[in-house]
């Protein structure tokens, strides 16, 4: 369905389409649970993701979500070197008070790293990233190589920290994040 009403006035200036919220798992107040994840695939492509979740006391309840991928890729420079791994990680955890039946809080951090320089160590015909930083580099012209003679990364550094306060009016519940 399309979209109608003030969106910029409902969700800020320049969110033409809304607000986006992405809510994940709230910690398990009556179980302990948990599960892992193991891959490996090509160019040394390995992932690994792991979530515990547990009650603390009968009100208050924690958990922990991680992953990490690393690839060593498949882009090579002429000399035949990988010249854009990928390196990430995300820790989260999420803690969740029930302090009353009508009052609920959560609090959830999390931390993430992204180390990708895939995008740019791609060679571009007449153009390439190599020919801007050298003028005397040798243009690749091979499938999955590139003109540049060291490694390409792009850092991502992020930090998240989030709050939620529910409280159920009885005909009605009050949220607040």
């Amino acid at each position: 369905s399309a979209l109608q009403g003030p969106q910029g006035t409902l969700f800020g200036r320049n969110a033409t389409g809304g607000a986006i919220m992405v809510q994940t798992l709230d910690p398990s107040m009556t179980d302990t649970i948990g599960h892992v994840a193991v891959s490996y695939s090509r160019y040394n492509d390995t992932q690994l993701q792991g979530y515990f979740s547990t009650p603390i006391t009968d009100k208050l309840a924690v958990n922990i979500a991680a992953s990490q991928r690393r690839s060593n890729n498949y882009i090579k420079n002429s000399n035949g070197q990988n010249t854009a791994e990928l390196r990430n990680y995300t820790l989260s955890a999420k803690v969740r008070w029930e302090a009353s039946d009508d009052l609920t809080i959560s609090l959830k951090g999390e931390t993430f790293r992204n180390t990708d320089g895939r995008a740019l160590a791609f060679t571009m015909e007449r153009y390439t990233l190599a020919k801007l930083l050298n003028p005397a580099a040798v243009v690749e012209t091979r499938d999955n190589r590139t003109s540049s003679g060291y490694p390409v990364r792009d850092y991502v550094y992020q930090h998240t920290y989030m709050g939620k306060i529910e409280y159920n009016l009885g005909f009605a519940k009050l949220a607040s994040l």
